[in-house]
């Protein structure tokens, strides 16, 4: 295939697709970030993939060639298809929408496998499209917490979210997606920080970018990144201590952690306001709208104005399962369906509408928040063994990986996404980050395991 264009002006390398490629996967982070309607300024990430392949052609791999995971994700998109013919749900386009995300990430990963050139790799693409997002949108949040907290608003955001505008840093009403791109985000920054920079501007980047990105994700009410966040200082010390000699320690871990620390205490000191408010002090920020907020109106929709601390951990108690009270009670709603109508073939997507009346009045979307038991639920035992094997080989991947993984920053980051995915998800699908961290897994795989090669050591 000769591709769609053909200009004289710009030529993109071939070997770049791998690269291209990675960006395009980090679309799906850098969307979770932004709220409706600007989210579709992650598209950006896919644009150089599209004219890649516009002007040297879409290939697709043999067949033999394309992993089983693939072949596994396949599967189970044809059961969720079969579950929603079977048990219909309102939420119906909410789960074709991230089946639509999955199957993007499908088409890029296809058309790129087994094409990786050392440095231009998928992986390093995706890092280096994902963490200038990321930094950006940190600073946004940050000033919109430093806002909220003295009593101001965004407007776009109050536009956004009538219902309850977002807490902290947070830009979305799901703060969970949003704290989780930080910390992948995070992550690459580590690595790049533990590279031997001499660029003082590089080293000067990387540090307050890092701050940027952990203040961000600490001022979010996400209990997720709180605990997953300390990956960070222990990559950082373990892949440091291992890879640079100890005479740099110094210069090259110590005084940069120092950095990072120093500069979040002192976003943290400028963003917390001296003056507690209340929601009846709430006034609204100029950018889209004006005119203060009815007392009535800010006590429904900013019951949760606070010290982010205070948010963070109030449910952190015995009282509440130290965080676990409501997962334990979908868990359990989620058995009763099982044994109660049909374990074997499952119930299809009616489960929807099921926890919605239980938990959420019928009003919006719930389920039993751990995937494993939405699949059974959706597609019955076959789904629930498909879902099983997928963990099975993105686990088997990390491990042939070996301290390359480590060294990378590819299996704290997939550990990371599986661990919010397990108390977040709904289906496997529901949140697509887990799918494309897999295909992301694979082409590492590919790079430092060729056909026939063993494992690195570890």
């Amino acid at each position: 295939m000769n591709g769609l264009i053909r200009s004289q002006s710009f030529k993109p390398a071939p070997q770049r697709r791998d690269f291209y490629a990675g960006m395009a996967m980090a679309a799906p982070f850098v969307g979770s970030m932004i709220p409706y309607p600007w989210l579709f300024i992650a598209l950006a990430a896919v644009v150089p993939f599209i004219i890649h392949i516009a002007y040297w052609g879409i290939r697709i791999p043999q067949r033999k060639s394309i992993p089983m995971i693939i072949w596994l994700v396949g599967l189970l998109a044809a059961i969720h298809i079969w579950g929603l013919w079977g048990g219909t749900t309102p939420y119906w386009f909410r789960t074709l929408g991230d089946m639509a995300i999955v199957a993007a990430g499908v088409f890029v990963f296809l058309t790129r496998h087994g094409r990786s050139h050392g440095s231009g790799g998928m992986f390093d693409g995706f890092i280096a499209t994902l963490i200038p997002f990321a930094i950006a949108v940190g600073i946004l949040g940050l000033v919109k917490a430093g806002l909220f907290e003295r009593g101001y608003l965004l407007g776009f955001i109050y536009e956004r979210y009538h219902d309850l505008y977002p807490s902290g840093s947070s830009l979305k009403d799901d703060y969970n997606a949003f704290s989780l791109s930080l910390l992948i985000a995070s992550m690459g920054l580590v690595m790049n920080a533990l590279k031997d920079v001499r660029s003082h501007s590089k080293i000067l980047y990387n540090i307050l970018g890092l701050a940027v990105l952990i203040s961000a994700g600490m001022l979010t009410p996400s209990r997720r990144f709180a605990i997953a966040s300390i990956l960070i200082p222990v990559l950082w010390l373990t892949v440091g201590a291992v890879t640079i000699p100890k005479p740099e320690w110094f210069r090259r871990i110590l005084l940069p952690i120092a950095g990072v620390v120093w500069a979040v205490l002192l976003i943290h000191t400028a963003i917390e306001s001296p003056n507690q408010i209340g929601p009846e002090q709430i006034r609204d920020y100029q950018v889209i709208r004006s005119g203060n907020i009815s007392k009535a109106e800010s006590e429904d929709r900013f019951v949760n104005v606070g010290p982010a601390a205070d948010r963070l951990f109030e449910t952190f108690n015995k009282e509440h399962s130290y965080g676990f009270a409501s997962r334990i009670d979908r868990l359990l709603f989620g058995k009763d369906l099982l044994v109660e109508r049909a374990w074997l073939t499952g119930i299809g997507f009616s489960y929807h509408w099921e926890y919605s009346c239980r938990f959420g009045a019928c009003t919006y979307m719930d389920y039993p928040h751990f995937p494993l038991l939405s699949e059974w639920l959706s597609g019955g035992i076959i789904a629930a063994l498909v879902t099983m094997a997928i963990y099975f080989l993105l686990y088997r991947s990390l491990w042939r990986l070996g301290w390359h993984g480590w060294m990378t920053s590819i299996t704290p980051m997939a550990l990371i996404v599986l661990f919010y995915s397990l108390l977040s998800g709904d289906t496997l699908f529901s949140v697509p980050q887990f799918i494309i961290a897999c295909l992301l897994v694979q082409s590492q795989l590919s790079v430092v395991m060729p056909a026939g090669q063993d494992a690195p050591a570890r």
